[in-house]
């Protein structure tokens, strides 16, 4: 009897367990490992100055230069040869219509006419770092000089220059931050050496032949001044014309602004006292670093200011072209 049911029961266990295996997957190919994209790839960083023809912008696109070479992307740099805020503007639009633009660091020339673009490139992914001059809008984030600490630095320079005796004047364009530099310089020349007459300040409209003749007119009404400090850049354009006043038998000293080749040059030979610059290799060094990263979703600073400069006899050897 036992033998009888040997037989069918090792049949039906058989059945059993042979559907309870696992059924063989196939064989696969193996993946290809993911690709690595370049979120910049194709893109291009451009830097919108106010008057690219200018020299104040020499030492600041060297900066440009060199950080673009250590991050490894593409730049340009752009804008109006001359001082035309229509065409700043349609240079920023056709940026931003660009597929290939990456960011863009931006030299405003009227922030009002500009904030519709700036707004217009957020809402694309186009990140705006403002240089300079901050804007008192919207914006990523903020590269420049603190125009208030330029003045108080000239201050000090000129107190040294004249050993706090007589008097000084200031002349500079209408823009926004030139009177805020003279304003501070006044004070803090009031604050140092509280026995020299500061003189009131005279203002001009941005144009190079504007800026020869409030010399000349500032000149004209303190004929004895002690000392005249040039608040902006185009401080470079009285070189020649002050070069002719000392010959004549000027005494007053001449302190500059900004740091283009004529201006080191005129630091060199005695025709100014010295310079006050914006270390703009550093601004827009920094001011790419900072749209890179923008542009790869990383946070950067809101403000971030630059150290004001001061070129001297003793030291314009190290600011000038190799």
């Amino acid at each position: 009897m036992f033998r009888k049911f040997v037989a069918p029961f090792v049949v039906v266990l058989g059945l059993l367990l042979a559907s309870c295996a696992p059924a063989i997957a196939p064989a696969l190919a193996p993946e290809a490992p993911p690709v690595a994209v370049d979120p910049l790839a194709g893109k291009t960083f451009y830097w919108l100055a106010a008057v690219n023809g200018d020299a104040f912008y020499v030492p600041g696109l060297a900066g440009w230069t060199r950080a673009a070479e250590d991050l490894g992307v593409k730049v340009e740099f752009v804008g109006p040869l001359d001082a035309n805020l229509n065409e700043q503007i349609k240079i920023f639009e056709q940026l931003i219509a660009n597929p290939n633009t990456g960011g863009i660091l931006f030299y405003a020339m009227d922030f009002s006419a500009a904030q519709p673009l700036v707004e217009e490139a957020a809402a694309k992914g186009i990140p705006v770092v403002v240089a300079n001059t901050d804007s008192p809008y919207a914006r990523i984030g903020f590269i420049g000089t603190d125009h208030a600490q330029l003045g108080r630095s000239a201050a000090t320079v000129a107190a040294k220059a004249i050993g706090c005796k007589g008097s000084v004047g200031t002349v500079g364009n209408d823009s926004v931050v030139v009177p805020l530099r003279m304003k501070a310089f006044g004070e803090q020349m009031a604050k140092e050496c509280p026995d020299v007459k500061v003189e009131q300040m005279a203002t001009y409209h941005d144009a190079a032949t504007e800026a020869v003749g409030i010399v000349d007119a500032y000149m004209v009404a303190h004929p004895d001044l002690t000392l005249l400090w040039f608040a902006d850049g185009s401080s470079n354009n009285s070189i020649g014309p002050w070069r002719e006043r000392i010959a004549a038998g000027g005494k007053t000293l001449f302190l500059g602004s900004d740091m283009p080749p004529a201006a080191l040059e005129a630091v060199k030979d005695g025709t100014w006292i010295g310079s006050m610059g914006q270390d703009t290799f550093a601004e827009e060094y920094w001011g790419l670093v900072y749209l890179v990263n923008a542009a790869l979703g990383r946070p950067i600073p809101d403000t971030t200011f630059v150290a004001a400069l001061v070129v001297s006899p003793a030291n314009v050897d190290k600011y000038l072209p190799k």
